[in-house]
């Protein structure tokens, strides 16, 4: 299954114009199917972040660009999908009243869901400063707020909240970076060759973290593979 944008030409015009010079990469395999059984239970608990031991601060993270002469490149500009390594879910914006709804309130939560054709599956990574990225949902917020992004709240929640960006500066909460997995995988769901594994760390410190289709992700330890994520559609 391959994975193609699930936009209208007006759309996909309207998103190239918030990412000048956005390349789209040509159609790559799908996500990988879930297979996760008698796997242990490492699902991550809501936690207050300045709390939780197994994140890590700013200083104490990777380098938030990878050595790009290793590998494949990290996928971290233009329109694409993220697909949580463990699970297969995509991330998916969670509150609109049906899967071609193509907008959203500030505010609205995340899940991982099944593959779908649906603009909420669907992301605008962006760049901002010191090499670090701006995630923006493609669902339309309020007109006069700008777009809605990727947001980590301060008790480790995830949802999508307007730019908050104040003249030239980006909020800390809305900033990400990409930072490759070179970990052995313990379930062995290797990647295709062109898609490489990463994690997406809160500029605070804490990763993104797939806790199942029945609940929201949150930001929680960087250790466990339910931090693990692919992309499709994003270039490097």
């Amino acid at each position: 299954m391959c994975y193609r944008p699930a936009l209208s030409a007006a759309k996909a015009t309207a998103a190239l114009a918030l990412l000048p010079g956005v390349l789209f990469g040509g159609p790559l395999a799908g996500p990988i199917a879930a297979s996760a059984a008698g796997a242990p239970d490492d699902t991550a608990a809501v936690v207050v972040r300045a709390e939780d031991p197994g994140h890590r601060s700013v200083e104490a993270a990777p380098p938030l660009r990878a050595d790009r002469g290793a590998g494949v490149p990290l996928p971290d500009r233009g329109l694409g999908v993220f697909t949580a390594h463990r699970s297969g879910l995509r991330l998916q914006a969670d509150g609109t009243v049906a899967a071609e709804d193509s907008r959203a309130a500030d505010g609205t939560g995340l899940r991982t869901a099944p593959v779908a054709a649906a603009d909420s599956q669907e992301w605008l990574v962006r760049p901002s400063a010191g090499g670090r990225l701006l995630i923006q949902s493609l669902l339309a917020g309020d007109d006069t707020a700008g777009p809605l992004l990727l947001t980590a709240e301060p008790d480790g929640t995830v949802d999508l909240r307007s730019d908050r960006a104040r003249g030239l500066a980006d909020d800390p909460s809305q900033i990400w970076s990409f930072v490759r997995v070179t970990d052995a995988d313990p379930l062995h769901l290797e990647p295709q060759p062109a898609r490489a594994r990463f994690t997406i760390r809160a500029d605070d410190g804490g990763c993104l973290v797939d806790r199942g289709p029945a609940t929201a992700p949150v930001v929680g330890s960087c250790e466990t593979p339910r931090a693990w994520w692919t992309a499709d559609g994003l270039t490097g």
